[in-house]
């Protein structure tokens, strides 16, 4: 059981204005939706892609704190963009969560295999997508402090 200090310490990462990210999605409707909650929840900057080609280079060039990546993208899906992230070392140790309306166990389970550092299903809980998102960043941040 964790307690309220536990679970208060990586939502404070969300008032960071230093951090960055991208969020690659063909829909523009998830775009505008994932946007403004960033921009009303987070002190974050905040950077976006419509398509997989495009959120690629803006990886590569900004490289962000943090992705968020949808699944299904056209031209390639979210696992073959994951997959380009990784054999980049510009975007190799940038954490990314996989966003997807499929939420089936298999789903999730390919996503973790495929080295997602979280997968928030779709239509997103709002809350539960600011603890996800704050979680995987304290984590990446720990993680640079130690290496």
């Amino acid at each position: 059981m964790t307690s309220i200090s536990d679970d208060a310490a990586p939502l404070a990462i969300l008032s960071n204005p230093d951090i960055s990210i991208l969020y690659i999605e063909d829909n523009s409707a998830n775009l505008i939706l994932v946007q403004k909650v960033i921009e009303k929840k987070t002190a974050f900057r905040f950077l976006s892609a419509a398509d997989p080609v495009s959120g690629l280079e803006l990886a590569i060039s900004k490289q962000p704190d943090l992705i968020l990546l949808d699944i299904f993208l056209p031209i390639m899906d979210g696992y073959e963009v994951m997959k380009r992230f990784r054999e980049n070392e510009l975007t190799a140790n940038i954490p990314v969560i996989a966003l997807s309306a499929n939420v089936m166990q298999a789903d999730i389970q390919r996503s973790i295999e495929a080295g997602f550092a979280a997968y928030v299903p779709k239509p997103i809980n709002i809350a539960s997508f600011l603890e996800q998102i704050a979680r995987v960043l304290e984590h990446s941040l720990i993680e640079r402090r130690t290496s």
